[in-house]
């Protein structure tokens, strides 16, 4: 099979749940910068594999230099535009007092900038706790929180914290300026969150000469729980992942039995007499594998530190059911 047509398979399931994650729950993420940002990651994914700027360069099919002045002129503009825009947004809410969203936007200078640039920023602003949003639609107002009140908003964020917690574990030991690469977040955004979790014990950290090293022994996103399911989805997403490239890597022939995946299909009906079986089989191997992992855990929680060697078996199952559209 030619590579190239697996890898666009790839890249149109991955499009799939792009589109579905960009529209969940009703909202509408800005998707503008997607395909310079995929441009920028997988440069850099492929150069941390090791090779070369040239071979990059020929893969994507442009000019060595080229390549080069792509890369420096998107990573400049979207750092340089965008926090720029970000501060003068904030200034002139902050400086106006509460704003009308139409009236904000008509401004000469946000109104040439890109739409979904602007609803990005006016969301991150409400995110972080900077600026609160009253209304809907073009007669949403916008306005700076007073300090007193900031400090207080800052402390919602159930959802980064979660997310950030999940990154840490899978690349436990990992420096800040690792994760925010990773994660493609500020290090400014991602420190205060660090220091909740390691006030909380979620998160340990080191200090060594190259600075802080953060790592988590174990995490858990509760079943059903309404926060967090974004760290849910990239955990699902990052382990199939995983299962992949090792698959195609080399690995130790004991490993080799284990590493993988399998996928089973089944088709049933109501009356079908093994329908019982396939449908309840995701909750009865989730419930094996959390008896299994909370064992595992109990034990380990026994050593203060644990001995060498230690293996990461990361197990990841799913289940989907599809209903035939004639039904």
């Amino acid at each position: 099979m030619d590579i190239t047509v697996l890898i666009d398979a790839i890249v149109r399931q991955t499009m799939v749940l792009i589109a579905h994650l960009a529209t969940v729950s009703g909202t509408r993420a800005p998707l503008t910068s997607v395909v310079d940002q995929v441009f920028l990651d997988l440069s850099a994914e492929l150069r941390r594999q090791g090779l070369s700027p040239k071979v990059i360069a020929d893969m994507f099919g442009i000019a060595i230099r080229t390549y080069h002045s792509k890369v420096r002129r998107l990573s400049e503009q979207a750092n340089a535009h965008r926090r720029i825009l970000w501060q003068e947004v904030y200034a002139h809410i902050r400086d106006e007092g509460p704003v009308l969203r139409a009236r904000l936007l008509s401004r000469p200078r946000f109104a040439r900038a890109d739409d979904a640039m602007m609803r990005s920023i006016l969301q991150d602003l409400v995110d972080t706790g900077l600026v609160f949003v009253s209304g809907r639609g073009d007669r949403q107002i916008y306005g700076a929180l007073p300090p007193d009140q900031i400090a207080a908003a800052l402390d919602d964020h159930e959802a980064l914290d979660t997310l950030l917690r999940v990154v840490v574990f899978h690349l436990s030991p990992v420096g800040i300026d690792g994760l925010a690469g990773h994660m493609g977040i500020d290090p400014d955004r991602i420190r205060p969150a660090l220091e909740r979790l390691v006030e909380r014990g979620e998160v340990e950290v080191d200090e060594g000469p190259e600075g802080s090293r953060y790592h988590c022994r174990r995490y858990l996103v509760p079943l059903g729980s309404e926060g967090g399911w974004e760290a849910a989805v990239f955990d699902h997403f990052q382990a199939a992942v995983n299962a992949i490239c090792g698959r195609l890597s080399d690995q130790p022939p004991e490993l080799a039995d284990v590493t993988g995946g399998s996928t089973y299909a089944f088709e049933i009906w109501p009356d079908h007499p093994r329908s019982a079986d396939v449908l309840d089989l995701f909750r009865r191997v989730r419930a094996e594998a959390s008896a299994l992992r909370a064992e595992v855990d109990a034990f380990n929680d026994g050593f203060e530190s644990l001995p060498g060697g230690v293996r990461r078996v990361v197990f990841y199952c799913g289940q989907a059911v599809r209903v035939d559209e004639g039904e």
